[in-house]
This record gives C-alpha cells, sequence and structure tokens, in this order.
C-alpha cells in the first residue's frame, strides 16, 4: 500500500516518501532561516538535521517492530523490509532524542538549548509526515458518520475518520503554540517539555478514533506510551516551576 506519485524510468515518487522529504524540508529551511537569531552555526543544523533523521528512521522502525513482535518473531528477516511499511513516530522521536543527545556531546552544545530550537519545527514537520500518512491510506481511523469521513480503498469501501488529518491539524496547532511560547523562556528544555504534553494529549485522544490500534490491556499501545510522556512533561514542568519559585 504505497500510492505512487509519479515514475520516471526507474524512479519512483512514492506519496509517503515525498511528504516527509517536504516535512523535513521546510523544517530545515525553518531552522536556518532562524538560526543567526539563537547563534547555531548553520553547519551545526546541518549535521544535526541529517543525524536525526537517521536516528528517527532506526528508532521509529525499532517501535514499530517492539510493538509489532508477535508478527515479527515468526518472520523476523521482516525486520529490515522497512518499503513493506510499520514506522512507529514515538520510537522515531526517542531515536532522534538519543542522537541528538549523542550529538551535542560531541560538538559541547546545550542538548536542551537545541532541543527547545528544533521543537517547533518537530511539530511542523510531524504534520507533514502525517498528510503522508492520508495519502498513502495507514494509520486510518474507525468506521463513522461524520459528514468529513474518508473511504480508503486500499482498505474497504466504508467511512471512516481522516486519523491522520487530525493529527496533522494537532501538528500545525503545536507549531503555532510552541513558536508563541518561544517569548516565556521559563528554563532550558521548556519548549521540548511543552511538546512532549501537546504530542502525549493529542495522540491519547486521537487514539480512540484510530483502527486497529495494538492493544495492552485497557489502552493501545500509542496510549501507554502518550499517557508516558504527558507525566514525564508534566513531572519536568511543575518540578522546575516549583524550583523558580523556590529561588525568590
Amino acid at each position: 500500500m504505497h500510492p505512487v506519485l509519479l515514475k520516471i524510468g526507474p524512479i519512483t515518487i512514492y506519496s509517503y516518501g515525498l511528504m516527509l522529504a517536504l516535512g523535513f524540508l521546510i523544517a530545515l529551511f525553518g531552522l536556518l532561516r532562524e538560526a543567526p537569531n539563537f547563534n547555531i552555526r548553520e553547519d551545526y543544523i546541518f549535521e544535526s538535521v541529517i543525524l536525526t533523521i537517521i536516528g528517527s528512521i532506526i528508532g521509529a522502525r525499532l517501535g514499530y517492530v517492539l510493538i509489532e513482535w508477535p508478527k515479527f518473531s515468526v518472520e523476523p528477516w521482516l525486520i529490515f523490509d522497512i518499503r513493506s511499511g510499520g514506522l512507529a513516530f514515538h520510537g522515531g522521536f526517542f531515536g532522534a532524542i538519543l542522537i541528538l543527545i549523542l550529538y551535542c556531546r560531541y560538538r559541547s552544545l546545550s542538548f536542551l538549548k537545541l532541543a527547545d530550537f528544533f521543537a517547533p519545527y518537530l511539530a511542523l514537520g510531524y504534520a507533514f509526515g502525517r498528510i503522508g500518512c492520508f495519502l498513502n491510506g495507514c494509520c486510518y481511523g474507525e468506521i463513522t458518520s461524520v459528514p468529513w469521513a474518508v473511504t480508503f480503498a486500499a482498505v474497504d469501501s466504508a467511512l471512516r475518520h481522516p486519523t491522520q488529518l487530525y493529527a496533522s491539524l494537532a501538528g500545525v496547532i503545536s507549531f503555532i503554540l510552541l513558536r508563541y511560547l518561544r517569548k516565556f523562556h521559563f528554563f532550558d528544555g521548556y519548549l521540548m517539555s511543552m511538546f512532549f504534553l501537546l504530542y502525549g494529549i493529542y495522540r491519547y485522544i486521537n487514539e480512540f478514533f484510530r483502527a486497529e490500534s495494538v492493544m495492552w490491556g485497557e489502552n493501545s499501545a500509542g496510549q501507554l506510551i502518550s499517557l508516558a510522556m504527558i507525566f514525564s512533561a508534566l513531572g519536568v514542568l511543575l518540578t522546575m516551576y516549583l524550583l523558580k519559585r523556590g529561588d525568590k
């Protein structure tokens, strides 16, 4: 299930891959444009973006494999068949974070400051990626009768929630909010904590509308990970608030 947008000889351009690439390019353009205002070298931006792309792809695949382990335990060679689909955003996010931490240690940069700088554009890039999911027909929603329901021909003819577009809208809103919150620099890591919180809340709610979610007990795997992100972010925000209040 990989809709082809264009094919020129041996070159095939898929809708999902194109939107992912577009998301990364737009995010990179925004980061490079704002880098001088934050005293960040452009070559550091290029290096960190390339590395986070690699880390996110590896992490996203590993995250998907862990969630779908019963399937891969039977056919482990499919772990390396990325073209067949199967990427988990949570895994990709943590893979990118890990490699960014290592990069910052190598370059003697502040990880928290760089993460805050990246946070708004991470949300924007995510919005483009979810449009790719919509065009690809994956991550679709439950059957519904809402006026904006759509069909995914590769699945069936039923009307379903366009959960990918809900996710894309959440990404755009998060981008706008995070850009606005930049003026309130409460502490290093504040914007990344807010990204954790915003993403966790949206994803937890959106999981109720998604079809074929992998369930871990009463909640889906995505909801449990989202809850962990929400409580982690709230814990950091509350701790820093109390510390700053105690300093007064």
